[in-house]
């Protein structure tokens, strides 16, 4: 009678279990839909903490310490998720995107490529791979995977435009033009669009066109050398008046070579 008892207690505390680990299952994805983050957070921990061996909860709550941006957190989870199931691609995606967030460039590397290697048809995977190997100065690998992710999604704005900058470092001056007209194509406010395409233009000592892209990226914000460029630019077409105007106003904002560019040629 005794053991009886025991069983049926051990079956009616493995059904409440079960069955409240399956509430904060559901109540935890419906928060995290919602964009609730602290509230998923708590349901997601709840199961874990009933189920450790819960792979997909676990992968649920390294997602949404990504979105609370506790970066390291979220690492942590994704690599117990990958214990778990260690072929879980989205774990490698969503780690390797943590460590691109925190500027961890050679670990993010390893997990995007881990990632394209076992699922090439991930458009984020070849995009963040793509910037990621230019944070690294790994040009020509970077411009094969930006171009994987224009295969995958041609419509892919920032893909586009960085495209245009592997493009530019490898030497395709025209093809990095073509690339960041594009991408002002589809966003007219594209601020480092117009000061890139800008530089490409100085490259090919096409002045005028270079001033219009800088005059833009002034406009929008850009950086702050913009003012030196668009200087450098006036001083090729002997405007003088023009060109140490934006030499002082470089000067101004503490560009670094702007001042010998002042003593040079403004005298």
């Amino acid at each position: 009678m005794v053991r009886f008892v025991v069983y049926i207690f051990l079956i009616t505390h493995l059904f409440l279990q079960s069955s409240c680990t399956y509430d904060h299952k559901i109540k935890g994805l419906k928060e995290f839909e919602d964009g609730n983050y602290l509230e998923a957070r708590f349901h997601f921990t709840k199961v874990i903490n009933l189920e450790p061996q819960d792979w997909s909860t676990m992968y649920n709550l390294a997602r949404t310490y990504e979105e609370i941006g506790e970066y390291e957190k979220s690492r942590l989870y994704y690599t117990k998720t990958l214990r778990l199931q260690p072929y879980h691609i989205e774990s490698f995606l969503g780690r390797g995107r943590t460590y691109w967030k925190d500027s961890l460039f050679n670990e993010a590397y390893v997990d995007l490529k881990n990632t394209v290697m076992y699922a090439p048809q991930m458009v984020e995977a070849q995009y963040l791979l793509g910037v990621c190997l230019l944070k690294l100065g790994e040009n020509k690998e970077a411009l094969e995977a930006l171009e994987n992710c224009l295969e995958l999604d041609r419509n892919h704005l920032h893909a586009t435009y960085h495209r245009g900058i592997a493009r530019a470092r490898t030497g395709d001056i025209f093809g990095a033009i073509y690339d960041f007209g594009n991408s002002i194509k589809e966003d007219k406010d594209f601020m480092m669009a117009y000061y890139n395409r800008a530089k490409c233009f100085m490259a090919i000592n096409y002045w005028r066109v270079a001033i219009n892209d800088l005059n833009k990226a002034i406009e929008l914000s850009g950086p702050e050398d913009a003012f030196a460029r668009r200087g450098y630019c006036y001083l090729m077409l002997k405007d003088m008046r023009r060109a140490c105007r934006d030499f002082a106003e470089a000067h101004n904002k503490k560009v670094p070579y702007a001042k010998d560019m002042l003593s040079d040629h403004c005298r």
